[in-house]
């Protein structure tokens, strides 16, 4: 008996000593407890800033300003009768109903588009102004109101100067509603220069004939008079391309181009050499 309690008495001493061996866990710490700094949420991602929207050229802007302002006046009985007559004449009375007005404030409008440049006129769809500078030529008056009614014309389609606008006027142009050429950029772009180059022509033709009439007044007798008849055929010649050139340059400036329709520069269709007399 005695035995056996020595053997329980080791067996419960090594089992408190394997206990005791054992490693263990750290104490669980409280916020409160914790040295360590917390760990902050990261912030949600600012949503992008929306792009501002496009602006509107100064130009676009003003005319916009003038539209709104006659919107609610009374239209141009005169203008409107002419409205009619084309819509009659050309558009089968297909137009809707529109009001006309004289607006001078299009003069400032001009100028922020290009340097010299005359707006003659603009159109929302339903409201037409033109600029009163163009009362005073008939040819003028027709041209710039044919252009705003084709606006009204296909306004639902092409509010700007695209291939329906375009078609619509040059067919317009062919019926002889107005005396224009319609016209696309490389076209214009291609008579200005054939002008450009006979210009050139024309200027250094009259350097050469002055040049020759020096050569007659000091040629004597019988000289005189065989070079002055050459210098007069010569003088013809020039006097027919001069002509030419006039013709090319009236359909230069009768070409209707963008913004409005109407071209932004002419041509001087003055004779390079004026005095083109014969001897």
């Amino acid at each position: 008996m005695k035995s056996a309690a020595v053997v329980l008495l080791l067996l419960a001493i090594a089992v408190w000593l394997f206990v005791r061996a054992r490693p263990q866990p750290p104490p669980r710490m409280t916020p409160a407890q914790s040295s360590a700094p917390s760990m902050a949420r990261p912030p949600s991602p600012a949503a992008a800033p929306a792009e501002p929207p496009p602006a509107v050229p100064p130009a676009d802007s003003r005319t916009e300003e003038l539209l709104r302002a006659n919107a609610s006046l009374e239209p141009d009985p005169d203008l409107l009768a002419r409205y009619r007559d084309i819509d009659a004449r050309y558009f089968g009375r297909a137009l809707p109903a529109a009001s006309l007005r004289w607006e001078p404030r299009l003069a400032e409008v001009g100028p922020t588009i290009a340097e010299n440049f005359r707006l003659e006129g603009a159109t929302d769809g339903h409201l037409i102004i033109l600029n009163p500078d163009v009362r005073a030529n008939p040819q003028e008056l027709q041209r710039a109101l044919c252009h705003e009614m084709v606006h009204v014309a296909v306004w639902t389609q092409d509010r700007g100067h695209g291939p329906v606008f375009q078609r619509f006027l040059r067919d317009l142009a062919d019926q002889g509603a107005f005396e224009g050429v319609v016209a696309s950029d490389e076209e214009k772009l291609a008579l200005r220069s054939a002008l450009d180059g006979r210009a050139a022509a024309l200027r250094s033709e009259a350097e050469a004939l002055r040049a020759a009439r020096g050569e007659v007044d000091a040629a004597p007798g019988s000289l005189r008079t065989d070079r002055a008849v050459a210098y007069n055929r010569r003088v013809e010649e020039y006097n027919a391309s001069v002509a030419d050139f006039n013709q090319l340059a009236a359909r230069y400036n009768l070409m209707i181009v963008y913004p409005d329709g109407l071209d932004r520069e002419r041509v001087d269709r003055r004779p390079v050499f004026a005095d083109t007399g014969g001897r």
